[in-house]
């Protein structure tokens, strides 16, 4: 006899930024260009107040076909450049407020994916850098188009990197390499001048109150994360990174009770 419980829902429990932006009445999506079950990305979006709108989702509404056209496929499904065209038509029927959180994929694999048709300057003789070239265009174009649309003023672009290039060999031994990330019209409530944000040490934990700041939420510390704009971080005041991992690791009676196993209906 076998029981099989299948787990639909992601620290429903827990609060996240989404969690806090949805009792503020922002109506929020995320948009996958793939199937979001992957990974679990659906289960934790879904349980945090975020509508998952990914490929199954735009092929059952048929704005996607369900073969896709080799002009719309990309590295893993669709390609950014039709993820972001999607995300457009939705923004335009929407009213403020409202959070979308869209991710990317062209860049993900080890030589990377170039979208001929949206630059085809490169033809066929592009190279991994290309791949980034490519698809800053893509991301840079749809931020301008966000900047000069009527919510445009008011509407604030946080980009973050998923994590460093997994092509290592591309890159010179010397090479000083940090995930990139980027707040546009942000509304912090700290001026972020040059003495709060050169030469710091983050960990991912305190992105999320810079994230609540830079929308005019007063933010200055969210769990384990500390607002660097208000003080040091828990990795330059208390852990080095090595400590701060190895607590990480360690079983929490609270976080755990945050779990909740419900049967798939």
């Amino acid at each position: 006899m076998a029981i099989i419980l299948a787990i639909n829902i992601f620290l429903d429990s827990s609060i996240c930024v989404s969690d806090i932006l949805g009792e503020l009445g922002y109506k929020q999506a995320y948009f996958s260009n793939f199937d979001s079950t992957f990974g679990g990305n659906k289960f934790f979006f879904e349980s945090h107040k975020i509508k998952v709108l990914d490929l199954p989702y735009f092929q059952a509404q048929n704005l996607v076909p369900k073969n896709l056209p080799k002009d719309m496929y990309g590295f893993w499904d669709l390609k950014d450049a039709e993820l972001f065209k999607l995300a457009k038509n939705h923004i335009e029927n929407l009213s403020e407020p409202f959070a979308l959180y869209i991710s990317t994929i062209d860049t993900h694999q080890e030589q990377g994916f170039i979208d001929k048709a949206y630059c085809a300057i490169f033809g066929d003789n592009a190279d991994y850098k290309g791949a980034f070239i490519c698809a800053d265009k893509i991301i840079s174009d749809f931020v301008a188009w966000v900047q000069n649309s009527k919510f445009g003023a008011n509407t604030t672009i946080i980009i973050l990197g998923d994590h460093l290039s997994g092509t290592q060999g591309f890159f010179p031994p010397s090479t000083k390499r940090f995930v990139y990330n980027a707040f546009i019209n942000a509304k912090f409530s700290q001026n972020p001048n040059a003495n709060l944000t050169k030469n710091r040490t983050l960990s991912h934990f305190d992105i999320t109150p810079l994230i609540l700041d830079s929308l005019g939420i007063r933010t200055e510390s969210f769990g384990l994360g500390r607002n660097p704009l208000y003080r040091e971080t828990l990795l330059e005041s208390e852990f080095s990174v090595d400590d701060f991992n190895k607590s990480l690791m360690q079983r929490n009676k609270i976080y755990d009770s945050f779990w909740q196993v419900k049967k798939r209906e």
